[in-house]
């Protein structure tokens, strides 16, 4: 949570979101009553959804945070990063089922993220390899690092693709376990 909570306020105080989205997540939960607590759209902060193939990958997420080194393992359509959708059907699509035991049969699992999304390159059609490479570089700023001195701090493709490409702007906040 420290390095989230450091990459959030780094990007407030340097003030480089110009152009903010609103994210359906964020816009269904304030329609509820915001159960989940206030998101800061002056960084582009969303509620975002991750799906998992097993309950043990997303308990590993919850518990040391997003691996680059397995980003991508289920594509790379925009960038080699990590995606989040706005909408669960969407991340549902990325999740299997799985049982644990009696209790839990067939069941998938989902995480539903705190993404700091800062300010997105938005694109439609996902790239070809060499503008992949370019959307890449430009995301990951000067020497790898997130921050205010990247060009953009994330990928939004399609309308639907949420990509980031550093830990530090993610941090699951639940982990839904559902049938279906």
């Amino acid at each position: 949570l420290w390095r989230y909570e450091r990459a959030k306020t780094a990007l407030q105080e340097a003030k480089v979101v110009t152009k903010l989205h609103t994210a359906a997540t964020s816009t269904a939960l304030r329609a509820i009553g915001g159960i989940i607590g206030e998101y800061d759209a002056s960084v582009n902060e969303f509620p975002l959804w991750h799906g998992t193939p097993s309950a043990d990958g997303a308990a590993g997420i919850c518990s040391t945070g997003f691996d680059i080194s397995r980003a991508g393992k289920f594509g790379t359509a925009w960038s080699p990063g990590f995606y989040f959708a706005d909408h669960a059907r969407t991340s549902h699509s990325y999740s299997q089922v799985w049982s644990v035991n009696d209790k839990y049969r067939n069941v998938r699992v989902m995480l539903l993220c705190r993404v700091l999304c800062g300010k997105m390159c938005i694109t439609d059609k996902p790239p070809t390899e060499d503008r992949k490479e370019a959307l890449t570089s430009m995301c990951l700023g000067p020497g790898g690092a997130f921050g205010a001195r990247s060009e953009f701090h994330s990928i939004l493709g399609g309308g639907w693709a949420h990509v980031c490409l550093h830990r530090d702007q993610v941090y699951p906040e639940y982990m839904v376990v559902y049938s279906g």
